[in-house]
């Protein structure tokens, strides 16, 4: 209640609306705007999916190429969802406009595009295993096809590394094909003996990285290690180009995950955004997820804090926002973000990757620098919000902490990753 609280303080509700509809309006978009049927196919050969058949009726990707649909359930559930949790990007938003930063592009009618794709892609993952398997089958097949074979790890840093020339990046994009190993559907028990582990490997059903990750003990906390990964490499991208408000985010992002190893379980439930009256959802039913109780602070500081991330490092940002404002990463239960985001985000950066390998790159807005500084002091507020209520800590026991660990960032980093090798 903290967000909420401090957010009506500055800005309430109605305020709130009035500056997401007014942003809105100033992107060029709107509630009752329709897809265009001729960028949905432009979109989904980009992402290689033109040719992907499912077995099951959940998501039509053949009928979104060939009729308009409605932008509205998906716009309604990300205002709510931004109105009542996600106070920092409201307070960018109102700073955006002041600052006349936000401009109309035929870029951002095509991630309103991209973001309908990724949102009712990553529904489906979440809550259909045979739709998860065969989206992931064909996905994996498509990297090969690109040389990005994560079995041979090296091979494939390289490769990431001759395609996004930035060593953390790659690593990021190395890392999240074991995250998703905890929510796929043929190994996310962990029931399998170590030689039938063994044949999995051999076989090329599992890489490297995902085969290490499942013979160990306490893989719980691999995945925590995982996350923690991909919080701190940004964290150390962001502190080393002088982000260091926004990296003060990644060390109370990561703090809370140390505290998680013995409440995270996997239990039947319904991944999708609160109280929605989107149609969509409806035909969803309760499927066997990961229970990774974050608390709501923690689900919007994270948002918040990749959204200033990526503005100020990558870009392509029309694939890389989708990914964070999505209904289903701004709106369902603290508890079940964490599966939708490492879906949201495993898509994203294979849409990412593709397009590198296409050497069809979309450079970021050319004041991005001055704005994501600015969205990182704005986030700096709320780290140190969450390391009183989560952590209880003092702000400066809180900055002592993030001192120590960015101090030797690179072997603080390196401890962590060495457990997986």
């Amino acid at each position: 209640m903290i967000y909420i609280i401090q957010m009506k303080k500055s800005i309430n509700k109605k305020e709130a609306e009035k500056i997401i509809s007014k942003s809105l309006s100033v992107l060029g978009l709107s509630e009752d705007m329709k897809t265009n049927p001729l960028i949905m196919k432009e979109v989904i050969k980009e992402m290689k999916l033109d040719d992907f058949e499912s077995t099951v009726n959940i998501f039509d990707i053949q009928e979104i190429q060939t009729k308009e649909q409605e932008f509205k359930p998906l716009f309604v559930d990300i205002k709510t969802a931004l109105i009542n949790n996600h106070p920092a990007i409201i307070e960018f938003l109102e700073l955006a406009l002041k600052k006349d930063w936000l401009k109309k592009s035929d870029n951002i009618i095509k991630s309103a595009h991209i973001l309908f794709i990724l949102e009712y892609l990553t529904s489906s993952i979440c809550n259909n295993d045979v739709f998860f398997d065969e989206i992931h089958a064909h996905i994996k097949t498509k990297e090969k096809e690109y040389g990005l074979d994560l079995s041979n790890p090296t091979k494939a840093l390289f490769n990431l590394y001759n395609l996004s020339h930035t060593f953390f990046g790659s690593i990021k994009a190395l890392t999240i094909d074991p995250m998703m190993i905890h929510i796929n559907p043929r190994f996310r028990d962990f029931k399998l003996s170590e030689e039938e582990l063994k044949t999995c490997y051999k076989n090329h059903r599992l890489n490297y990285f995902e085969y290490k990750l499942l013979k160990r003990k306490n893989k719980i906390k691999s995945f925590l290690e995982l996350g923690k990964l991909n919080i701190y490499e940004a964290g150390i991208t962001d502190y080393n180009k002088g982000f260091k408000a926004n990296a003060l985010c990644a060390e109370a992002l990561s703090e809370e995950l140390n505290n998680l190893n013995i409440n995270i379980r996997y239990r039947k439930m319904l991944i999708a955004p609160a109280n929605s009256k989107n149609y969509f959802y409806k035909q969803l039913k309760e499927n066997y997820s990961i229970d990774f109780p974050v608390s709501q602070g923690w689900q919007s500081l994270y948002v918040s804090w990749n959204l200033a991330f990526v503005l100020g490092h990558l870009d392509n940002l029309d694939i890389l926002f989708p990914k964070l404002l999505i209904p289903s990463v701004l709106s369902v239960k603290s508890n079940q973000f964490i599966e939708a985001r490492v879906v949201s985000l495993w898509l994203s950066i294979i849409f990412y990757i593709f397009r590198l390998e296409e050497n069809n790159s979309l450079s970021g807005p050319h004041n991005r620098l001055e704005m994501a500084q600015e969205f990182g002091k704005i986030n700096k507020k709320y780290a140190i919000e969450l390391a009183k209520k989560d952590l209880h800590e003092s702000e400066k026991e809180f900055r002592q902490l993030y001192n120590r660990y960015f101090s030797h960032r690179y072997r603080n980093f390196f401890k962590i990753m060495k457990n997986f090798f």
